[in-house]
């Protein structure tokens, strides 16, 4: 690979002199995601639609078990959601944080909602929306007005997980601190005192006969409008783990479980429970059940892979799995690098994924003989791969794997490394700069140095001075440059984007590529500095790393929050 494409974080000391600007971006954006993994499903005539993590949305035909995939390319606001709902317009609703759209005959439509995460969502009868939020309590949006309801006017607790419209209108919202009704004009409140089992409510469904059920941390509930019920554990169902309910045609109770790995669902015929459970072992948790109106129970878990399904089909007596094809291994890209040869290397939560734009290939912890996940890595002149884990430096040279674990210079955790223009391995540590000649191992510290503290993200320039970021005693970070003799600190100079800064690399235009972790990515070409944001084609606006590979396509992985799990892979040909 050459040497202009291998960058991983370049500081430049005139990042402060020119404004950044937002910019339309020209060319062609293509997301790739793994969109084995579910949120949350809603059955909607004769398709099940399924939101997840990192995925963006899937559209399956339930009977001939066909799929649509729909990601931020196709018009959606992020690939992550948590919430799906149909109107009876014939419109599915997806909400994740404050971002709320709706998919109609053809297109995403956004609809603008105040700042808050959603954690539930109800559709009435006019098509008005009630939201569950992460303690900003309800909000109602009739189309043109919003309205907030708190426990200022009767709210339970301002955290609510589960929305319910019951046949009366009356609607019903379950919050960590017992269950709230409102009749539009009265709010009631139940609590355990009242008979619930438990005062935190996950979920909340209405039968046939117009009792409403409720999952809690204490087990199962029922309120028929004048007795509560309790459903204690039983026969091998902890109602403990009970989470979501569905409600078959034919008035049936069917319960999802998620008992630490161990997730099943469970049928309730108005006398007894009925427990089923997949035979073969199922990855992850269920997190969402519905039923079709054949009867047939849907179910989604938490953390599908290529070879785990992420949705289920159960008729009574079969399972039947649903997976998508084609997708990267695994999911939590955190960064990605291209070899010479313009293969791409990424790090997922399963090992190091190979892509040659054609098939992708998975090599596990195992395969390279470490402990633990192989977090930061990259490519040196000879097309070797090298990276970072628990249990010291890696390389693979395209047949076999190298752990470096006896390498007595390096103290400490490892952070990153990068491979400047003369062929050296560098190695940010805990205690601080390391470098590999390939021969000789040599430390940097405070005691024989003027760094000090961790070294984090590292990057070289194309005059070989080493760029560093370190994490320093005061819990700031500061930057520095070494040319091969002398550190100097940088930090005034970029003050205050240090802390956002997270990648670096330069393309074959000679054009500087930055990604602000929460801004987005961020160019500088000559004199003028443009950002890219998910309103440009990015999956968001989080970025843990970039490359660009041979033809000069810049990818982006994308994450979200301080977690740094991604969000996907983003590819954008175009230049500045």
């Amino acid at each position: 690979m050459k040497f202009t494409v291998r960058l991983l974080l370049l500081l430049t000391t005139v990042f402060l002199l020119f404004s950044i600007v937002p910019c339309a971006a020209g060319g062609t954006w293509q997301t790739y995601v793994n969109n084995n993994t579910v949120n949350d499903i809603a059955v909607s005539g004769d398709y099940v639609w399924v939101a997840g993590y990192c995925g963006g949305i899937i559209k399956w035909n339930r009977h001939t078990g066909d799929y649509d995939k729909f990601t931020t390319a196709d018009g959606l606001m992020s690939n992550t959601h948590n919430v799906v709902e149909s109107d009876n317009m014939g419109r599915v609703w997806f909400a994740y944080g404050p971002r709320l759209e709706y998919y109609g005959a053809t297109a995403f439509t956004r609809v603008s909602i105040p700042d808050v995460n959603v954690f539930a969502m109800a559709v009435d009868d006019e098509n008005s929306f009630w939201l569950g939020t992460f303690r900003n309590g309800v909000i109602h949006y009739n189309g043109s007005i919003y309205e907030t309801y708190t426990t200022d006017v009767g709210l339970a607790d301002n955290e609510v997980r589960a929305v319910e419209i019951d046949r009366n209108g009356a609607l019903w919202f379950g919050t960590i601190n017992g269950v709230s009704k409102f009749d539009n004009e009265v709010w009631t409140t139940y609590t355990m005192d009242d008979g619930l089992a438990g005062w935190y409510i996950y979920d909340i469904a209405e039968d046939l006969s117009g009792t409403l059920w409720f999952t809690t941390n204490g087990g199962i509930s029922s309120y028929n409008g004048e007795v509560w019920k309790n459903y204690p554990s039983a026969d091998k169902l902890n109602t403990v783990y009970a989470r979501e309910f569905a409600i078959g045609p034919d008035g049936k109770i069917w319960v999802g479980f998620a008992e630490d790995w161990d997730s099943y669902i469970a049928c309730f015929d108005g006398v007894s429970w009925t427990k089923y459970k997949r035979e073969s072992p199922v990855v992850g948790q269920f997190t969402s059940i519905d039923c079709d109106d054949d009867g047939n129970v849907w179910v989604g878990i938490n953390r599908g892979t290529l070879d785990s399904p992420c949705l289920f089909k159960f008729d009574g007596t079969q399972w039947t799995s649903y997976m998508t094809e084609t997708e990267p291994l695994g999911e939590g890209f955190g960064m990605l690098v291209s070899d010479n040869n313009g293969i791409n290397w990424f790090s997922t939560n399963r090992g190091l994924v190979r892509y040659d734009g054609i098939e992708w290939e998975l090599f596990t912890n195992a395969d390279i003989g470490t402990s633990g996940d192989v977090y930061r890595f990259t490519v040196d002149m000879d097309n070797i791969i090298w990276g970072v884990s628990k249990d010291g430096p890696v390389s693979f040279n395209g047949t076999e794997w190298k752990i470096y674990s006896d390498v007595g210079a390096i103290i400490g955790r490892i952070s990153t490394m990068i491979v400047d223009a003369h062929n050296v391995k560098w190695f940010g540590t805990e205690h601080g700069l390391v470098y590999y000649d390939g021969n000789t191992w040599t430390q940097y510290t405070s005691d024989n140095s003027d760094i000090y503290g961790s070294m984090g993200i590292m990057g070289v320039d194309y005059d070989n001075v080493l760029w560093l970021k370190n994490q320093g005693s005061t819990g700031t970070s500061d930057i520095f440059s070494f040319d091969g003799n002398d550190f100097k600190q940088h930090t005034s100079d970029i003050t205050p984007h240090a802390d956002e800064l997270s990648d670096f690399v330069v393309d074959l235009d000679n054009v500087k590529w930055f990604s602000l972790d929460g801004v987005g990515v961020v160019s500088y070409e000559g004199s003028e500095w443009k950002t890219y944001t998910g309103e440009d084609g990015l999956a968001m606006s989080y970025v843990k790393g970039i490359e660009v590979d041979k033809n000069n396509v810049k990818w982006f992985c994308d994450g979200y929050g301080h977690s740094v799990l991604s969000n996907g892979v983003t590819s954008f040909d175009g230049t500045t």
